[in-house]
C-alpha cells in the first residue's frame, strides 16, 4: 500500500532512529526507500548497516532535497508515497492512522495526521486555526488553515497518492527552500486535503542541519511566485483563491521578517514591495522595522512574540 521515501543527506545523528520508526509501523504493508543524496558523514554506513527485505537505498550525487524526493518517487511501487524526513520520527501508529484516513477520503490529493514538535523544552502541538476539535477526521480548506494558524501539512507527516504527482508534477529542483510547501500548495488548488488530528510523527526541531534553520530566503518562495505566475492578480478570485493569495502574503512578511533579524533589510524590503495582502498595516510595521537597528528589531520581535504567546 504504501512507499516510504526518506531523503537522506549528513544526518548520522538522526537516521537510525528514523528508519527504526518506520520498521517498527503496526501496519507493515510497505517498502522504504532511502534516497543518500551525497552524504559526506557516516548516514549511508549506517543505513547501510540495518538489514531488512523491506529496506531500498538509492544512492546518488548531490542534487538536493526536491531531486532527491523525486528519485524516491519514481522508484516507488505502492500506490501511496509516505514522506518522512531524516531527521524526524514516526510513532508506530502512523501509517495505520494513515490508512484510516484514506479508507474514509478515497479521493484526495493529501492525506496528513497532527504531529508533535520536539524541541530543547518540551514537545508541543502546532495551533492549528479553524479546526474544530469535535471533528477528528475532516476534509480541510488548507490555504485558510496555514494562513491563520501552524503548517498543517509537512514532509514528515503527510501521504499522497502516486497518480496526483502526474496531473501536479514533482517536487522542484534547485531551489534552495521551500520545495515542499510548493507541491503542497500546488495540490491543494487541485485537491481537497484530509486531516486527522490523531498524532502519529514528531517533527524535530532540535535536529542540526535543517534547511530551514541554514538558509532564509532572500526572494519570494516558490509557491508563491507560481501562484503569481499562473493567475495573476485576479480581481475578483473565489474563496479558495482569496485563502491562497493570503497565504503567499503571509509567506512575504514571514521571509522578511526573518531577513530583519539577519540584518538582510534590503531583500526584506523587496520582499514586503510584492505584498498586496488585506492587512496592510502587517506591511508597513515591517518597513519600519527594516529602517531600525537589528539590535532593536530582535528585542521587538521578542516582545511581540512573547505578547502574541501570552494571548494564547
Amino acid at each position: 500500500m504504501f512507499s516510504v521515501v526518506i531523503p537522506l543527506y549528513n544526518k548520522e545523528d538522526h537516521i537510525f532512529e528514523t528508519v527504526e520508526s518506520v520498521l517498527g509501523q503496526e501496519y507493515s504493508d510497505f517498502e522504504l526507500i532511502i534516497v543518500d543524496d551525497g552524504s559526506t558523514d557516516k548516514s549511508l554506513e549506517i543505513v547501510q548497516s540495518i538489514s531488512d527485505e523491506r529496506l531500498k537505498l538509492v544512492s546518488q550525487e548531490n542534487a538536493g532535497e526536491g531531486a532527491a524526493r523525486n528519485r524516491g518517487i519514481r522508484e516507488a511501487n505502492r500506490e501511496f508515497i509516505a514522506f518522512l524526513d531524516a531527521d524526524d520520527y514516526w510513532k508506530e501508529n502512523h501509517l495505520a492512522v494513515l490508512k484510516r484516513l484514506i479508507e474514509k477520503f478515497p479521493k484526495v490529493g493529501i492525506y496528513a495526521s497532527n504531529y508533535q514538535i520536539k524541541n530543547k523544552q518540551a514537545f508541543q502541538r502546532p495551533d492549528f486555526a479553524y479546526l474544530k476539535k469535535d471533528n477528528d477526521q475532516k476534509i480541510v480548506n488548507y490555504f485558510e488553515v496555514v494562513t491563520d494558524g501552524d503548517q498543517i501539512v509537512n514532509s514528515s507527516n503527510s501521504c499522497i497518492p502516486k497518480q496526483v504527482f502526474k496531473k501536479i508534477g514533482f517536487f522542484k529542483e534547485n531551489e534552495p527552500l521551500g520545495t515542499d510547501l510548493d507541491m503542497w500548495g500546488r495540490i491543494a488548488l487541485e485537491y481537497d486535503i484530509a486531516f486527522t488530528r490523531e498524532i502519529s510523527s514528531v517533527y524535530n526541531q532540535e535536529a542540526i542541519n535543517r534547511s530551514c534553520e541554514l538558509f532564509v530566503s532572500k526572494r519570494e518562495l516558490p509557491f508563491g511566485r507560481y501562484l503569481r505566475n499562473e493567475y495573476g492578480k485576479p480581481k475578483d478570485p473565489d474563496n479558495d483563491l482569496r485563502h491562497a493569495f493570503n497565504y503567499i502574503n503571509k509567506l512575504l512578511i514571514e521571509r522578511a521578517s526573518a531577513n530583519i533579524k539577519l540584518g538582510e533589510k534590503y531583500y526584506a524590503r523587496k520582499l514586503l514591495k510584492r505584498y498586496e495582502g488585506d492587512e496592510i498595516q502587517k506591511k508597513y510595521f515591517w518597513l519600519i522595522m527594516s529602517y531600525l537597528p537589528v539590535k532593536l528589531t530582535k528585542q521587538i520581535q521578542q516582545l511581540y512574540r512573547k505578547i502574541k504567546y501570552s494571548w494564547k
